[in-house]
């Protein structure tokens, strides 16, 4: 969650440099291109990270 808000911070950033300086425009646009990258990365890591094991690999079987 914490990657995930950095760049999402990052990009409301970029958003605010691009709109104060308009001169930077192309990088924050390179900048803010890649938090996003970043983040959407990070949501399909940690999504595969939280799936519960399959019943056959949770525990071995006692007899």
């Amino acid at each position: 969650m914490n990657i995930r808000l950095f760049c999402v911070l990052g990009i409301l950033l970029c958003m605010v440099i691009s709109w104060l300086a308009p001169h930077y425009l192309n990088a924050c646009k390179i900048i803010g291109y890649g938090f996003l990258g970043m983040a959407v990365l990070s949501c399909f890591i940690e999504r595969d990270s939280n799936q519960p094991p399959s019943p056959d690999q949770s525990s071995p079987k006692q007899e």
